[in-house]
């Protein structure tokens, strides 16, 4: 009989908290799901992102100043036309182009390299510099740029200064007499100084500032820079010079034997941050972030299993001590269940005549204690009422038990 009643309790107790272990385990499983799909591509975005931004941090500053010197280079081309205009001599050029780089050194700039060009065929330096005898400016990049330029004030792909030996870039413009030739130099060192810090996670990770050639300008790898990012065994060897085609562009590429995605994002002018992370890498982060979910998830599974046991436990046992109980409340004339912090009980088991006979209520009841003494005195003989009362008074119950689980009273009833 108490086997079947355990099964029973099983199957109604049990089953409810495995339902309930079975909905948590599919909602964590739900969340994990769910958030692997959104967080695996942020988990590799994150990392081309940070690529981008360390690689272009710094850079805006850098770009801030090519603007400020294109604006100086066109304000003073306006003066220089003006002067051309009313018949200036090369030596009346050549000494307002040292005022004009004097003053923006002032008041701009205190790195600012001077203004320097071609006019009535003649070279004229804001700086004094005095090319060599073999110096041919029609062929310096700043002044082809300009040419081709046909006006338009322009940035010339990096080249080596030959009066400092730096890598420099320049800004130039042809005037508008197509003869006379305005240029700017601008040092790339204060843009390698802006990356310079950048500490790639690993070999497998690169970041670069490129210009619209594919020239290197800067890179944490400073033995990279000067090379052409699309030459043979670099990088983006695949590609050519001017396929990049939005200011935001992504592109799968095999290097090495490695599988790069490489994101660029446009700067200035054709000038590009590229920040290259290997497909193997990024998908180790996301196996491991998932790992790491998984684990969690084994973590609270065990918690819930831990709390489903104990709590199934102690309703079986509690449930099984009852069911002991009512196996063998026919041998008492009455059993109750007292709970007296809430000042109730409830009938465990009475038979209908001994109800009739004694005028016990049955079921469930308040205020244990009226109902325990007036059913309890109506059970009792005169001799022992006094007896009983004393073993039902409630308030006095803890000092009586003291340590023992049960305490019993012997009477005669009526």
């Amino acid at each position: 009989m108490e086997s079947k009643h355990s099964t029973s309790l099983i199957k109604n107790i049990g089953l409810k908290y495995i339902i309930i272990f079975l909905l948590a385990l599919s909602l964590f499983f739900g969340v994990i799901v769910v958030n692997f799909i959104f967080v695996k591509d942020n988990i590799r975005q994150n990392a081309i992102n940070s690529g981008l931004s360390d690689t272009s941090q710094g850079a805006e500053d850098f770009f801030d100043f090519i603007t400020m010197s294109k604006r100086a280079l066109n304000y003073t081309a306006k003066s220089v036309e003006r002067k051309a205009q009313g018949g200036a001599t090369v030596e009346e050029m050549q000494e307002y182009l040292v005022e004009a780089s004097e003053s923006f050194t002032d008041q701009i700039y205190k790195n600012f390299d001077g203004i320097y060009g071609c006019y009535k065929g003649e070279y004229i330096d804001g700086e004094r510099w005095t090319p060599p005898d073999d110096y041919d400016m029609t062929s310096r990049p700043w002044y082809k740029t300009a040419i081709e330029a046909d006006g338009e004030t322009v940035l010339t792909e990096p080249y080596l200064d030959m009066q400092s030996g730096e890598i420099l870039t320049c800004v130039c413009k042809l005037l508008s007499d197509r003869e006379t030739v305005l240029a700017l130099d601008v040092s790339l060192a204060e843009l390698q100084e802006t990356v310079t810090h950048i500490n790639p996670e690993s070999t497998m990770n690169q970041a670069y500032i490129i210009s619209s050639s594919g020239y290197i300008i800067s890179s944490p790898d400073t033995p990279l820079i000067g090379k052409n990012i699309y030459d043979e065994h670099m990088i983006l060897e695949s590609m050519e010079p001017g396929q990049i085609p939005a200011p935001k562009f992504r592109k799968n590429i095999t290097y090495n034997g490695i599988d790069y995605e490489v994101y660029f994002r446009e700067l200035y002018d054709g000038w590009y941050a590229v920040a290259a992370i290997s497909t193997l890498e990024a998908m180790f982060k996301q196996n491991l972030f998932s790992v790491l979910e998984i684990v969690a998830l084994l973590a609270v599974v065990v918690v819930l299993m831990l709390l489903i046991y104990h709590i199934t436990r102690k309703s079986m046992e509690a449930s099984a001590l009852t069911s002991r109980i009512r196996s063998i409340s026919d041998i008492y004339l009455s059993l109750h269940s007292i709970d007296i912090d809430k000042n109730c009980y409830e009938t465990i088991n009475t038979t209908k005549a001994q109800l009739d006979a004694h005028k016990i209520t049955g079921g469930t009841q308040s205020n244990v204690r009226e109902c325990l003494r007036n059913g309890t005195l109506l059970l009792t003989d005169d001799a022992y009422k006094k007896k009983i009362e004393e073993f039902i008074d409630l308030d006095s119950l803890d000092a009586r038990m003291g340590d023992e689980d049960t305490i019993t009273m012997e009477f005669y009833t009526t």
